[in-house]
């Protein structure tokens, strides 16, 4: 029971204020105009998924690992469920882009959040800059759904590449590398986010690091095609006798549990 009640004062995910394709066979276009327009063209839709991760997270020298499930039939109503262990799950998490539902087995509370301003994942006390949608968007290769479709400059990189500054729903800049592909993301909060690609062109790793030596580095373990989810299947129950909290209050706690 410590051990688990550590892994829930690990987790904390909290509003934030601040209102399978093959390679591409042909020639990657050298103008930075033309690649985006090939970054755009390469959108794919997400379609039924179960997500099986590994989630590394803390800071250098001192790092805790979390796993994770991760499902939807769409980047739009998730359900996440993350595990200390085997059978010692310390959150449940119904989020769509209008609502956000915590369930804390542990702490035998709920926390809820209602708006359009989603909430951004907080983990081990480090706040990170994505949001669940944008997770699950980014791991299916719907990159136009996180990064967004439109950039304000662009300038060259290294090996081929271009970085552009993104005008879309994550503040920063994305580096689209000599093969075309999302490679590096850096957001304006200091966060640097490197993707690694399997053989369909979707990411398998995703490695976030920042300057005072935070870092959350995400592990694709399996990924799964399913048949349609049902209604029940991603709905989320709280239990009658768990209090619904706002969802700050869940980090108010986790700050006085992390003490």
């Amino acid at each position: 029971m410590v051990a688990i009640k550590r892994y829930t004062a690990l987790l904390c995910l909290l509003l934030l204020v601040s209102c399978a394709g093959k390679t591409k066979e042909h020639a990657l276009s050298a103008d930075p105009k033309a690649r985006w327009q090939e970054y755009l063209a390469d959108k794919k839709t997400t379609g039924p998924f179960r997500l099986t991760m590994s989630l590394r997270l803390g800071t250098k020298g001192d790092t805790r690992r979390v796993t994770a499930l991760l499902w939807g039939n769409d980047a739009t109503t998730l359900r996440l469920d993350v595990m200390a262990g085997i059978g010692s799950t310390i959150a449940k998490v119904r989020s769509t882009p209008t609502s956000f539902l915590l369930v804390a087995p542990v702490d035998k509370k709920a926390f809820a959040h209602n708006g359009t301003n989603q909430p951004r994942l907080k983990l081990g006390g480090i706040p990170l800059p994505l949001s669940v949608q944008n997770v699950a968007a980014i791991l299916n290769g719907s990159y136009t759904e996180a990064f967004g479709t439109e950039y304000t400059a662009h300038e060259e990189g290294k090996n081929g590449a271009v970085r552009y500054s993104l005008a879309g729903p994550l503040p920063g800049s994305l580096e689209l590398d000599g093969n075309g592909n999302p490679h590096i993301w850096r957001g304006n909060g200091g966060w640097i986010m490197t993707m690694v690609y399997d053989e369909t062109k979707k990411p398998v790793k995703l490695e976030l690091h920042k300057g005072g030596g935070e870092q959350f580095v995400l592990f694709v373990k399996e990924r799964e095609e399913t048949q349609t989810f049902t209604d029940d299947q991603l709905s989320l129950a709280v239990p009658p006798s768990f209090p619904i909290l706002p969802l700050k209050k869940y980090a108010e706690h986790q700050k006085l549990a992390d003490r």
